[in-house]
């Protein structure tokens, strides 16, 4: 399906620094060019997109302990080569005839987001503690788009009892707004983070606008015993989200790591949902209201190394 691609990205950052304030200031040109290789008629077709993206990040140190950060972004999100493909193909999995949209469009995502951040250290004892709140806007969102094809016509939404295709369009709008709180306390061999996250979203999908309210919450200790051992968790806890036709499900998630450094050498052993409960329930609304329960993640253990070339300074 696909053939050799082609990845250009120049960029070039400014920078600003002065006793209390600092700007960080990053501009990027990028280019993705595709080739397919067409089955039916063993030719190729080259599909490319280009576009910008950047970041501005000012810091401004108030006073000793305090400061403000203010971020403001625009990135993209490309579209699969599935997504992009000009000939039918049949997608066993879904069961379903599809055919991509080469004229798709990067999806676009404006952010802004302002921080408070404390920073206080006395007798070996360290708290970091950060608040903030932000905006995301995503234009051009893509989405699948399901066409019946009937007496050789195209019809949107047609008959769902004729033959039926999905392509892809440039048609997703989404606004989310974020607040966001954590605090980090580190002493001696303990750092503790506690996180959470509110997250109210406003969609249009398919022309149908949607809304919800969100939230997570998240705790993750790390100890540093000496001799080069790690002990660290992460335990997460997602609200459930209720959409016009579907509500999912709360879930939680906890995975425990351990780690040992030798050398230049780590090695490591997790566990991934030790309290088997990461799981979330599914209900559809509406005339056929169905209710179902899919693993978000599998229980497993991974046992690995990694190497780390060079010395430690």
């Amino acid at each position: 399906m696909e053939g050799a691609n082609t990845y250009l990205s120049p960029y070039f950052t400014l920078q600003q620094r002065s006793k209390r304030l600092s700007t960080d200031i990053t501009f990027r040109y990028q280019y993705y060019g595709r080739n397919f290789n067409m089955l039916e008629d063993d030719t190729s077709k080259k599909i490319g997109n280009h576009d910008f993206t950047g970041d501005i990040n000012t810091l401004w140190q108030v006073k000793d302990h305090h400061a403000l950060k203010l971020s403001l972004g625009r990135n993209i999100i490309r579209p699969t080569e599935a997504m992009l493909y000009p000939d039918p193909y049949f997608e066993v999995s879904s069961k379903n005839w599809k055919i991509g949209n080469p004229d798709l469009a990067n999806a676009c995502l404006h952010t802004v987001k302002l921080e408070y951040i404390f920073d206080w250290q006395r007798n070996g004892h360290n708290i970091i503690f950060n608040v903030n709140g932000g905006y995301i806007r995503g234009d051009g969102l893509i989405e699948a788009k399901d066409y019946a094809i009937y007496d050789n016509l195209i019809q949107e939404e047609g008959d769902k009892s004729s033959l039926v295709y999905t392509t892809y369009e440039n048609t997703g709008i989404s606004n989310i707004a974020t607040a966001n709180m954590s605090v980090i306390y580190s002493y001696d061999i303990l750092t503790f983070t506690v996180s959470g996250n509110l997250f109210s979203n406003t969609m249009l999908r398919n022309n149908v606008r949607e809304h919800c309210n969100y939230y997570n919450i998240a705790l993750a200790p790390v100890f540093n015993f000496d001799g080069g051992w790690v002990l660290s968790g992460r335990f997460i806890y997602n609200s459930a989200i209720e959409r016009q036709n579907e509500v999912n499900g709360d879930c939680f998630l906890g995975q425990i790591k351990f780690a040992k450094q030798l050398g230049n050498w780590t090695l490591h052993l997790e566990f991934s949902d030790i309290f088997d409960n990461v799981t979330t329930d599914i209900s559809r609304k509406g005339a056929n209201t169905t209710e179902y329960a899919y693993d978000l993640y599998s229980r497993r253990i991974i046992l690995g190394a990694s190497y780390r070339i060079g010395g430690r300074k």
